[in-house]
């Protein structure tokens, strides 16, 4: 597996159970529902399209991305925006979702 550069500068091992308490947190609060497929599905979406990059580490900005993007690609747009809303408002970034 690879590694994920964070904003701070440190460097932490991927964790992909991550990403699926991320989706099924915020698909909760949107209220769009997801059995224990889809999230293991958009898990392992994240993660083939994260390995595809070639590259170690990866940003966490790249993570988001990434997440938004399989989200987006798999209809679920709500849960991406609220995700992406998520990140925007915790980071206070321009990072935004591509229309």
């Amino acid at each position: 597996m690879f590694k994920i550069k964070k904003r701070s500068g440190a460097v932490t091992d991927y964790n992909p159970e991550k990403i699926s308490y991320t989706v099924e947190l915020t698909a909760g609060e949107t209220g769009v529902p997801l059995n224990h497929s889809d999230i293991e599905n958009i898990k392992s979406l994240v993660t083939e399209r994260l390995e595809a990059k070639g590259r170690d580490p990866i940003s966490t900005e790249e993570v988001y991305i990434e997440l938004c993007g399989v989200l987006v690609d798999l209809g679920m747009k709500k849960v991406a925006r609220a995700y992406s809303q998520y990140v925007n408002n915790f980071y206070k970034d321009s990072v935004t979702l591509p229309e």
